[in-house]
């Protein structure tokens, strides 16, 4: 039988945690039906704290306090106790995203008051997207930014929009005189003025996105999920070697973004064909054979083979921007990719 345990604070926090974790059992994505005995023993936390009332809760026992679930039982009938405002921390398997913001350290040096301006929009503009695409902001490292999504399509989702749509924030005038923000517009002769493209215009993020197994940990101290392990290491890696304005992908999250396409339309096509292009290795992975599942055009190229430190293999990645930025492959420098190698990876 259940112990009535008295409704203090930590109770209360035990409890949202369990209401959370019963929600993240129940809606799990295609992948994770394997993972839902493991998820019993996973502290999850709620992004926002405090909105519960204790006094309203039900009793339960003191192995729940604990978090030493044995059944989700009445875990299941409390579930809609949760308040649909708060965002459920994904569980294994998940997407990492990582931003940062290129030559953020210059801009400092040169009007610390501008960056610390353009910064307070950088953030908003972020964490404004992560709320429209279920993204669940882990930390903020300096200038950049963890976030975990539960599938591959809201990662992807949320990095192409991100690309778009930074160049198009109000940013303080004396920022976009400074060197690393300055406007680049590229310049067609064929054309008016008016449709120059801007290929990028005030702060430039660059992001990697990689899919996988992190261990899912509830951290006290920033009372928020935090994510461990090789796969985290890997996507904190990964945006080292990438330019402004370039989304790197890792194979794991490419084949995420199959498995899940597959799942939501079924098999309506390959995403990779036998024929060989210098830019992807035989890849085809194309806005238009996801069906609406992501918003916006985008191209595929490869990186290449890059080695880690303390990563034991080389790591085959791949760049996505979006289509309408393309003409910003002009501006990356030749050995931030190249051709591909000879076959397919299927």
């Amino acid at each position: 039988m259940f112990q009535v345990l008295r409704h203090d604070v930590k109770l209360a926090r035990s409890l949202n945690v369990a209401l959370k974790l019963s929600r993240s059992c129940i809606n799990t994505s295609p992948y994770q039906s394997h993972q839902r005995s493991r998820c019993i023993n996973t502290a999850l936390g709620p992004r926002r704290a405090g909105k519960y009332d204790p006094t309203t809760w039900p009793q339960l026992a003191e192995n729940v306090s604990k978090r030493a679930i044995s059944t989700t039982s009445e875990l299941h009938e409390r579930a809609d106790a949760a308040s649909d405002e708060e965002v459920t921390a994904p569980i294994s398997p998940l997407a990492i995203v990582f931003t940062d913001i290129v030559k953020s350290t210059a801009i400092w040096e040169k009007d610390s008051a501008v960056m610390a301006e353009a910064m307070e929009i950088h953030d908003n503009f972020v964490r404004r997207l992560l709320d429209n695409h279920a993204g669940y902001e882990v930390k903020q490292n300096g200038d950049g930014f963890m976030i975990a999504f539960q599938s591959a399509l809201s990662a992807l989702n949320f990095c192409l929009e991100v690309q778009v749509q930074l160049q198009e924030q109000e940013w303080p005038p004396h920022l976009l005189e400074l060197g690393p923000a300055q406007p680049v517009v590229v310049h067609d002769t064929e054309h008016e003025a008016k449709d120059q493209k801007v290929l990028w215009k005030g702060l430039r993020l660059r992001m990697s996105a990689h899919f996988g197994e992190p261990v899912c940990k509830w951290n006290d101290i920033i009372k928020r999920m935090d994510y461990l392990g090789p796969a985290v290491n890997r996507a904190a890696r990964y945006v080292s070697v990438c330019e402004g304005g370039q989304i790197v992908v890792s194979e794991e999250f490419i084949e995420a973004l199959k498995s899940e396409r597959t799942a939501s339309l079924g098999e309506n096509g390959p995403l990779y064909n036998d024929s060989q292009s210098e830019d992807t290795n035989g890849y085809a992975l194309e806005q238009k054979d996801f069906e609406g599942l992501i918003e916006t055009e985008f191209e595929l190229r490869m990186l290449g083979h890059r080695h880690f430190k303390g990563v034991d293999e080389k790591q085959r990645l791949f760049f996505i921007i979006p289509k309408s930025l393309e003409g910003r492959l002009e501006y990356f420098p030749k050995h931030t990719y190249v051709q591909a190698e000879k076959g397919n990876l299927v």
